[in-house]
This record gives structure tokens, C-alpha cells and sequence, in this order.
């Protein structure tokens, strides 16, 4: 994962923690051990980077929406009760984004949710 990618991430896990208000340059500097000058030359200002994450998180929604649709219509080949070789995971995220499980990883915690209710 490059500083970019990293820089979303931080964020967008800090963002949800701690809110916007609370989220600084700093803070998220700190948590990945990197010069806060490095967010501002790929992001420039909070602002900013609070729009690219959530940018990520629609596109995000918007990829596992696809894939619920398309399971719906035709169905999981890891529906069997014995699970297949081919539902071990990836090692990427666009690997992971197509593939017959990826719905229940990204979503572990709505999947217990719905057991539970």
C-alpha cells in the first residue's frame, strides 16, 4: 500500500473514531509514523482529505452494492455447506471486490447483526 493509500485509511479510521473536529494532520501523522507534511502534499487541506475519504467510502458502498445485486440475481457458489477451495482469501482488494465471498468479509459485522435479530 503506498502513502496515499495509507493517508486514506488513517483517515478514514480516525474520521469515524474520533470525528472531524478531532481528527488533525497531526494525529493521523502520529498513527502512521510519517511527517504531517506528507498528507498536506497529497490531500493540501482537511477538508480535502475528508472529501477523498469519502469519495472511497461511496465508491466502496457503491462496489459492494454491485455484488449484492449480482449475487441476488445469480446466486453464491460458496452457498454449500462445505466451504470451496476458491473462497480462501485474496491477497488484494480488487481480487477480493469479485469474488463470491467478498460480500460476507466486507460486511462481517451486518452479517451478525442480521443472525442475531
Amino acid at each position: 500500500m503506498d502513502n496515499k493509500e495509507r493517508i486514506l485509511h488513517a483517515a478514514r479510521e480516525l474520521f469515524g473514531t474520533l470525528g472531524f473536529a478531532d481528527t488533525t494532520y497531526k494525529r493521523i501523522a502520529q498513527h502512521l509514523g510519517i511527517a504531517e507534511g506528507l498528507i498536506a502534499h497529497y490531500f493540501g487541506n482537511k477538508d480535502n482529505l475528508f472529501d477523498a475519504v469519502q469519495t472511497r467510502i461511496l465508491q466502496d458502498l457503491s462496489e459492494r452494492m454491485a455484488e449484492g445485486e449480482f449475487y441476488a440475481h445469480h446466486g453464491s457458489p460458496c452457498s454449500s455447506t462445505r466451504p470451496r477451495p476458491s473462497c480462501a482469501p485474496h491477497k488484494t482488494r480488487k481480487a477480493a471486490a469479485v469474488h463470491s465471498c467478498a460480500v460476507l468479509r466486507f460486511f462481517p459485522s451486518s452479517t451478525k447483526a442480521r443472525t442475531n435479530a
